[in-house]
Formats: C-alpha cells, structure tokens, sequence
C-alpha cells in the first residue's frame, strides 16, 4: 500500500483518479492548511442487504408477485405493537 499526500485542490481537481488509487489499495492524505484528512481503502466486507442492480430487481419483482397472489399482511399498530414489545 502506497500512501499520497494531495491537497484538497488537487484533489477535488483529480476526484475520479484519487478514488481509483484507493480503490487500488492506496491511502490519501488530503491537506488543505494545518488541517489533514485520511482515506484509506474500505476493508472487504461481507453484507447480505447490499444488491446488485439485477438482484434488487428480482426481490422487488417477486414481492409483486406474492402481493398479487394475496400472499401479503397489513401491518396493523397493533401488530407493530406486538412485535416491538409495546
């Protein structure tokens, strides 16, 4: 891992071309003053609620088909109630 000093100028003026550095595993020092900020490449990480485009609509596609089939239920208050322990 490499780690970049940039200004924030240079940085604003090179957004895309930064990210792609982090992306590549780099880290950035954005300076602007006395002041600093860090980026670092975001570690991997495994989500089971991020979609990919296709996969959101698939999901959203088959809640259709449940809902025109009849299988659905109407949250009532008194369901949420229920549930959340009111």
């Amino acid at each position: 891992m490499e780690t970049i000093r940039i200004t924030r100028k240079k940085f604003t003026e090179n957004m895309e071309a930064c990210f792609k550095m982090i992306e590549k595993g780099n880290q950035i020092i954005i300076t602007w003053g006395e002041n600093k900020a860090l980026i670092s490449p975001a570690e991997q990480e495994e989500d089971d609620t991020i979609y990919t485009h296709r996969e959101w609509e698939n999901a959203i596609e088959e809640s259709l088909a449940q809902y025109k089939s009849g299988n659905y239920a109407v949250m009532t208050d008194e369901k949420w109630n229920r549930i959340v322990g009111v």
